[in-house]
Parts: structure tokens; C-alpha cells; sequence
């Protein structure tokens, strides 16, 4: 099976490293959703209600929370990054009792702040990692205002053009950390001990333009694209950072990869084009008898993938594909020829798990007895790229 390729530098696909960005949010780093918990007793105080906040860590990182509470007292919410083009993320856990306030997200970190006694502003602190968290004041938006930002923040953008922005100075040496790390800032990014393929994989999976899931889906890497790890210190100067600044904010996140794209050009002289390519794939359709998805009431789209399970909310079958090509042996391409949004939950055990007690069925059984969709061996074009050179960078 073919590796997964996780987005680095677009805070989408690895929650670990890219906690610092909160949603990224992965991929996948998407947040799963998880039982809510007993809401607190207070009849005069209440966090239900749309939330904003600015995370101080090395960039800055706005987060909106939008919290809910259901009849039964128990609390929901979906967090966006309002600087960042992604779907909306669940917590795992949210409580409130004694006027305290706590959530966790998966990849995202937790949160514990102090309500107010006008109810308008929650004091507290972010923790995404190392010792110390961060102060983050969040602050009550009013519901008319509340409205019209979630609408904005629920709509999927059309990718931006290439604003030809380029850092003004790189550091690039050889790593000898043991682990990778990535700090984003509001200027540049810092990373540690990543290899050129996954500094690659980062800087083409661009949302609209080219999503890279596969290691087969990129040809012509040497053998220490996947071995040799480097540090990269990357800065912008002043006239770049505010020409970037000025962009939509959902558009911000993909020109910093149209920036490392040129940073891969100029200092590891790569040299990469893409071809689409007839291939085996595993074609998505709609299996004989009855079609089990609804067509989803909801308005905010939200999406989580980890091993064994997929669940979308308002999601279009090409978000279920998306997903499917990780786990599933070859590219799988939708043929299903449906075109509205579906609330998804599909459930398997991965092949390595399969003969085990509790296995349940394998991911192709599941997709035609959960969903009455299945996959169909077939051949197709899929969308390639060949890396025509590449150097290792010279240390400075």
C-alpha cells in the first residue's frame, strides 16, 4: 500500500506538528467529534454562543468557536481557523461547571479559561505544546455579527492565483535532529528534520489546484529524498510580508506554499512537472440495490479520517475519495456521478487488524453494506508529478 502524504506547510494533514496552527488542522488532520459533556448547572451564566480568540505563537493564529447546547444540557461546538481555508473542527471534549470552561481538540490541543461575570469574555490559556500555554482571551461575538462570519467561514474558496511572492533569505542545512518540527511565523517558518519528500508532498498539495495523497502519485526522487533531513529557516522582508498580508486571509496559507514551491526551485533546483497518467485505479460507484446516504440537512461541512473510520458532515463524495485513496490500494477516483452533499460515517477494520477477534468487515465490504457504494477495479487518468531533477542544497 502506498504511503499517505501528510501536508506540512499548509496546516492541514499533520496534527502533531502543526498543533501550533490548531486546524490543521490534517488530516488527516481533521478533529473527531466525541461525546459531549454535562453542561454546568448555573441558570444565570452560559458559554453557548460564538466565540473569537488569537493564539500568540510565533504567528498569530485567530480561532472562532462556535458552541452550542443541546436540550439535554450538554454542549457542542465547531472551531474554524479563520486564517486558514479548512473545514470546521469538533472537540473531543468540552465542559463548563463552576464558570470554567475546557475543550480538547484532537491535534489541536486543549483550552481552560474562566467565564466572565458579564458572560462576555473567557480569560484563559491555550495548551499546544511544551510546558508553557498560551493566554487567549476569547471574546463574545455578537449573534447578528456571529451569523454572517460562520456563513463566510462555512463556504468553500475558489484557490487563489499565484501571487509570486518569494522569501528573501533561507537557511538550509543538514539536520541532526531526531524528530521533525515546524514553527510557522508570521514572517517565515522554521522547520527541523524534514526530508525533501515531505517538504514536496507540503508544498504541491494545494486545495483546488493539486492534492497529492500517495507516494506513487510523485516519480523521480532519489533515494535521499526519504533519508536525508534538513533545517530550513525561511523569512520574508518587509515589502513581501505586507504585499502577503494584504491577500484574503482563507488565501494566505496556499501562497506560503506557492512560496516553499520557490524556495524547492531555487535552492534544491528542482525541477518538476505533471502529467496525468493512465493507471490502475479503483473506480468509486454507486453498488446494486439501495444507495444508504441522505442528502445532508446540515450547513457547515466537517470532516474526520483516522485508521478504520471516515465521517463527513455535508461533504461531497469527492471529500469520502479523498480519504479512501489513503487506505485503499490504489488512487481511487469517483465514478459515482453524485453531486450533492451527504452526512458520512464508515466504519471497517484495516487489513493488519483483519482475523482478530473483534475485526470487523474490510474496508470494501463496509463502503457497499454502510453506504451502498463500492470499488471497481478499473483504469483511469490520475494526476502525476515527475521530478525532472533536484540537488542537495548547498549548506548556508
Amino acid at each position: 500500500m502506498a504511503r499517505r502524504a501528510y501536508s506540512l506547510l499548509s496546516f492541514r494533514r499533520n496534527p502533531i506538528l502543526f498543533a501550533a496552527a490548531l486546524m490543521a488542522l490534517a488530516v488527516p488532520t481533521f478533529g473527531q467529534a466525541g461525546a459531549a459533556r454535562p453542561a454546568s448547572q448555573n441558570p444565570t451564566q452560559d458559554i453557548a454562543g460564538t466565540w473569537q480568540g488569537t493564539i500568540h505563537a510565533g504567528m498569530d493564529m485567530r480561532v472562532v468557536a462556535a458552541i452550542t447546547r443541546a436540550g439535554n444540557g450538554e454542549y457542542k461546538a465547531l472551531f474554524y481557523g479563520i486564517d486558514q481555508n479548512e473545514v470546521a473542527v469538533s472537540p473531543y471534549s468540552i465542559t463548563f461547571q463552576g464558570g470554567t470552561v475546557k475543550w480538547a481538540i484532537t491535534g489541536g490541543g486543549s483550552y481552560e479559561g474562566k467565564l466572565s461575570a458579564d458572560g462576555e469574555t473567557v480569560e484563559g490559556s491555550w495548551r499546544l505544546w511544551g510546558p508553557s500555554p498560551f493566554p487567549v482571551t476569547m471574546t463574545r461575538i455578537p449573534p447578528e455579527a456571529a451569523k454572517k462570519l460562520i456563513e463566510e467561514l462555512s463556504q468553500l474558496q475558489a484557490p487563489p492565483a499565484n501571487a509570486n511572492l518569494a522569501f528573501a533569505v533561507a537557511s538550509i542545512r543538514p539536520s541532526k535532529t531526531a524528530y521533525m518540527s515546524v514553527r510557522p511565523r508570521t514572517d517565515g517558518i522554521s522547520i527541523a528534520g524534514a526530508t525533501l519528500w515531505q517538504l514536496l508532498f507540503s508544498a504541491y498539495n494545494v486545495p483546488g489546484i493539486s492534492r497529492i495523497n500517495r507516494e506513487d502519485q510523485v516519480s523521480g526522487l532519489p533515494g535521499w529524498a526519504q533519508s536525508d533531513t534538513f533545517d530550513i529557516e525561511a523569512k520574508m522582508d518587509e515589502e513581501t510580508l505586507s504585499a502577503l498580508q494584504k491577500l484574503p486571509l482563507k488565501e494566505q496559507s496556499i501562497q506560503r506554499q506557492f512560496m516553499m514551491q520557490a524556495l524547492l526551485a531555487d535552492r534544491f533546483k528542482l525541477q518538476i512537472h505533471r502529467e496525468t497518467k493512465e493507471t490502475p485505479i479503483d473506480a468509486l460507484v454507486v453498488a446494486k440495490g439501495d444507495f444508504k446516504l441522505k442528502e445532508s440537512q446540515a450547513i457547515v461541512r466537517m470532516w474526520s479520517s483516522r485508521d478504520g473510520r471516515i465521517t463527513i458532515t455535508a461533504g461531497q463524495i469527492d471529500d469520502l475519495v479523498f480519504s479512501l485513496t489513503g487506505d485503499a490500494d490504489r488512487t481511487v477516483v469517483n465514478k459515482t456521478g453524485l453531486t450533492g452533499k451527504y452526512d458520512i460515517d464508515l466504519k471497517w477494520t484495516p487489513d493488519d487488524q483483519q482475523g482478530t477477534p473483534d475485526a470487523g468487515p474490510t474496508l470494501f465490504t463496509a463502503l457497499e453494506e454502510q453506504l451502498g457504494l463500492k470499488l471497481v477495479p478499473a483504469k483511469g487518468p490520475v494526476d502525476t508529478f515527475v521530478v525532472d531533477h533536484v540537488e542537495r542544497p548547498t549548506e548556508n
